[in-house]
């Protein structure tokens, strides 16, 4: 079907080109017999043409959404009368007995181009913009009465055609001026294609390079009845044409297609508004809630809806306070909506936010209101920020302030006091003194290389910058040769380390990673034990998952304190004299997650922790071990 529509496409192209080739040289022949009559007949069908564009603009203009069309219909009737006055006024006709001579009709030429090729230029600007009637056709009344008087009453036209040297500079300049305001009027139509069907914009196309053809032609004659005048008005014939082509017969023939596409063009153009805003709105590095005023959820971005866990579905329709305000903050939230109802406005205020999984961030909102054609207010758009992270930022950096001046202040303190007897007495001292004082400055100074490396630990942990290299690792073994150092320690304080082991397969895991959890460990078991009390390393398999646990019987952790244990720059009361910024256990909770397990803790004031880490595990066909969710031999 497609292949036989095609070729009927192609016989009526090539019938429609044999038909303007016929009349190409039925218009030759009457050229030579009366050349006066061609050019009356080729005149005369681009005045009907421009005549009948402006009758079906005037009459459909209500009707009619294409700016560019009713613009152009408008603007073709002043073209038309300057056409009619050229035509009239042709050499020959003696109808202007005062203005003998070619010059009158080609000065009237000039002037109707003019005005053609700048309505060309401007007339795309108007479509999909309302035009007023009113308006232009005064404009191009003024304009065609001004160039009348010019030429008929005032004589300040330019000359254009001499009868004795021919067509005169200005009349060539301006034909190519002319040229190339066609030209532009060109690029402007395609800046503004999306409004035009192809076909019809391909026919403007053509027909404006015709024009440009046709003006180039008029730029080389001698005589108003050579051969290139000839041939300049068959181009003009041509161009005539494809307008009738774009504008007439597809007005008339599919009226309703050009009006659906103008609508078409309207609906998309909302839709990608819309789809635009929503866009912009999901973006958004920030919470935007809209809800009515009753407080249903009209609208909820990508970004309340990563955060909360809730889906707009979810939510559309039902009020605000049922999901996210705690019960503390209801009375105070329903009060400040109350406000914003009455239209005050705008609003700024802070409040938590309840999650779906039950945990709480604290939002700063910002409100304003939408109101409707009664200046009542229809819809309260707030716009959140979620403070949390910045709060409890600004809680670390004054921990990390307190920290480095407690911790880091003590031993700088003690190198300074003690390299400066060293430097002041050198020669008064003997050597045990010597040796004693540069003892507790290397003690001090591992003491700060210690502080400095744990605090550089964290921030690589606090940014995510804490990779895994995975390999095969025996936990017992790696424990073992850590309680051979930990026991020589334990014993100075009279602490008694057992080892009980059961799990003596390979896992993959981080190895250096996992010592600097179980130093943290055993460190945090040594510091907070007491003399004569026992540390126990139990390990085992648990289910899927490898447990180790780590329990003393030291000053405890307080009820309080517990919960909080795992968060940066936090002490317990118990732990707030020794030296550390309170990083380690973060440290070690973040590493165990990266391995895809998990750390918890169990304490009693005075009786003694125990840690518990969990590393799930997946047994191989080799029956070895690797942690879930990790890969063998991979950095990740």
């Amino acid at each position: 079907m497609r292949t036989i529509s095609a070729m009927n496409n192609k016989i009526k192209h090539l019938f429609i080109i044999l038909f303007c080739l016929i009349i190409v040289l039925i218009l030759y022949f009457v050229s030579i017999n009366n050349y006066l009559l061609f050019h009356s007949l080729v005149e005369i069908f681009g005045i009907i043409i421009a005549c009948v564009i402006f009758t079906i603009a005037w009459n459909l203009r209500d009707r009619i959404s294409n700016n560019y069309i009713l613009f152009l219909g408008f603007a073709f009737l002043f073209v038309a009368v300057t056409g009619i006055i050229h035509t009239l006024a042709y050499k020959g006709m003696n109808l202007f007995t005062k203005h003998p001579g070619a010059n009158l009709a080609t000065q009237m030429w000039i002037a109707a181009r003019y005005m053609e090729s700048i309505t060309l230029l401007i007339a795309p600007f108007f479509a999909g913009r309302k035009i007023r009637e009113s308006v232009i056709i005064p404009a191009y009344s003024i304009v065609t009465a001004f160039i009348l008087l010019s030429v008929f009453y005032l004589n300040i036209f330019p000359v254009c055609f001499d009868d004795s040297s021919g067509l005169t500079s200005f009349k060539k300049i301006s034909e190519y001026l002319i040229s190339l305001i066609f030209l532009f009027s060109i690029f402007t139509l395609l800046r503004r294609k999306k409004y035009f069907e192809r076909k019809i914009l391909n026919l403007l196309l053509c027909a404006i390079t015709f024009k440009i053809l046709s003006e180039l032609s008029f730029t080389e004659y001698t005589s108003v009845y050579d051969f290139i005048n000839f041939t300049g008005h068959i181009f003009a014939v041509i161009s005539y044409f494809f307008i009738y082509a774009a504008l007439i017969s597809t007005v008339l023939t599919k009226p309703f297609d050009l009006i659906f596409r103008d609508l078409q063009n309207k609906n998309t153009e909302c839709a990608s508004e819309i789809g635009f805003v929503r866009a912009v709105i999901d973006a958004a590095d920030v919470l935007v809630v809209v809800v009515d005023r009753n407080a249903r959820i009209m609208l909820f971005n990508k970004t309340c809806e990563q955060m909360s866990g809730y889906t707009l579905p979810e939510l559309h329709g039902r009020p605000y306070w049922e999901f996210f305000i705690i019960h503390d903050e209801l009375e105070k939230v329903k009060a400040n909506f109350k406000a914003l109802i009455s239209g005050s406005f705008p609003d700024m205020n802070t409040n938590y936010w309840k999650m779906k999984d039950g945990s709480l961030r604290l939002i700063s909102w910002s409100k304003t209101a939408l109101m409707d054609e009664k200046n009542i207010v229809e819809y309260i758009v707030a716009v959140g920020r979620d403070i949390t992270d910045i709060t409890n930022l600004q809680s670390e950096n004054k921990n990390i302030v307190s920290m480095i001046a407690h911790d880091m202040k003590s031993p700088l303190l003690s190198v300074q006091l003690f390299s400066n007897q060293l430097i002041k007495k050198w020669h008064k001292l003997d050597d045990a003194k010597i040796n004693e004082y540069l003892t507790i400055i290397h003690k001090e100074g591992d003491k700060l290389n210690s502080l400095i490396d744990e605090f550089l630990e964290f921030s690589l942990m606090r940014h995510g910058l804490i990779f895994l290299d995975l390999k095969p690792v025996n936990p017992c073994a790696l424990i073992n040769e850590l309680l051979s150092v930990y026991s020589i320690r334990a014993k100075e304080n009279n602490i008694t380390i057992k080892s009980d082991c059961s799990f003596d397969n390979e896992i993959f895991c981080d190895e250096s990673r996992l010592n600097r959890v179980l130093t943290n460990l055993l460190d945090n078991a040594i510091k907070f034990s007491g003399e004569n009390t026992v540390i126990t390393i139990r390990t085992h398999k648990d289910k899927d998952s490898l447990k180790i646990e780590i329990q003393d019987s030291g000053i405890g952790i307080a009820d309080d304190d517990v919960h909080n244990i795992f968060h940066p720059f936090i002490r317990g009361k118990q732990a707030s004299e020794k030296s550390g910024y309170g990083v380690g256990l973060a440290y070690v909770k973040t590493v165990v997650e990266k391995h895809n397990g998990s750390i918890s803790v169990k304490s009693r004031l005075g009786k003694g922790t125990t840690f518990t880490i969990l590393l799930p595990l997946i047994e191989n066909d080799n029956n070895d071990f690797v942690s879930a969710g990790s890969e063998p031999a991979k950095t990740g």
